[in-house]
């Protein structure tokens, strides 16, 4: 579903970047998108913020954002999901009907309520696992038959709407680690996770390497041993592991969060039957 009152037509959930802020001069949306939309935009502009596809993608008017009211309702869940679906869609669009505008730096940025006191980096990580966790079990399209469901596997990938993803969790709880700083509340950044083979198969390994350089400038430690250049000797797999896994990055360079994934059947989701259980569908559990 799509609150109304959230979207900037009352049918998609996403909005523009034009769309956003004639919404927040008009005041049609709360207080706390102003905030959060206006610490995203100035990160984004800053010259020394690492990540220059993020900045691109702020100046070609490729973001597009989503706005949710809560981290736990029904109603925002769902308005959650139905934002990833139309992103990856506008994404499928622009992949089959090239229009000028490159779908590399086509982002989706979800914005959630600011705390109303400070909390630490392991609420925000829980929080965040938890948001990911209820969209899968709400999500109305099949786990891919190619991507296994145990995260201690290293092809698997998160997935929704059929599609693998990387989702980039930054939180005001990284102190250290600016570059996942991006504003006053919980913020997620998502992208198709084949975007970084195509950056690969375009630009090869020479952004990361310039991104991994400014972050070294950029934040107050030295980048996460996981998110190092890759090695020429490193395998894709292992390597597409480490980045794919990554979601929320301590700050400490001897720690890191993993993401406590459950994996639920298509058949045992919300709104599935429990006595029309396929053996098939249970099957699938593990691979």
């Amino acid at each position: 579903m799509t609150i109304e009152s959230l979207s900037p037509d009352g049918v998609t959930p996403l909005w523009k970047k034009s769309q956003i802020e004639l919404a927040l001069a008009d005041c049609k949306l709360p207080s706390w998108v102003q905030k959060s939309y206006d610490a995203f935009v100035e990160t984004m502009r800053g010259d020394d913020f690492p990540c220059f596809f993020g900045v691109l993608a702020e100046q070609k008017e490729l973001i597009r954002y989503a706005i949710a009211p809560s981290l736990t309702t029904p109603e925002a869940l769902d308005c959650i999901l139905e934002s990833v679906y139309a992103y990856l869609e506008e994404e499928r669009r622009l992949e089959e009907f090239p229009t000028g505008e490159d779908p590399l730096y086509l982002t989706l940025v979800v914005f959630f309520p600011i705390e109303s006191e400070s909390r630490s980096l392991d609420h925000y990580a829980e929080q965040a696992f938890s948001v990911l966790n209820a969209l899968h079990r709400r999500d109305r399209m099949p786990w891919p038959d190619d991507i296994p469901s145990d995260p201690s596997d290293s092809h698997w990938r998160y997935c929704l709407g059929g599609r693998k993803l990387f989702v980039n969790v930054c939180t005001p709880a990284n102190h250290n680690r600016r570059s996942r700083n991006l504003g006053p509340g919980l913020t997620m950044v998502i992208n198709p996770e084949d975007v970084f083979q195509k950056v690969w198969e375009r630009w090869g390994e020479e952004p990361r390497r310039k991104i991994y350089k400014r972050m070294e400038s950029y934040d107050r430690i030295p980048p996460h041993p996981l998110v190092r250049p890759w090695d020429k000797g490193e395998r894709e797999d292992e390597r597409n592991h480490l980045n794919t896994k990554i979601t929320v990055l301590a700050d400490r360079n001897d720690s890191e969060f993993e993401f406590p994934f459950q994996y639920v059947t298509q058949d045992q989701k919300q709104g599935a039957c429990p006595f029309h259980q396929s053996s098939s569908t249970s099957d699938k559990q593990s691979k």
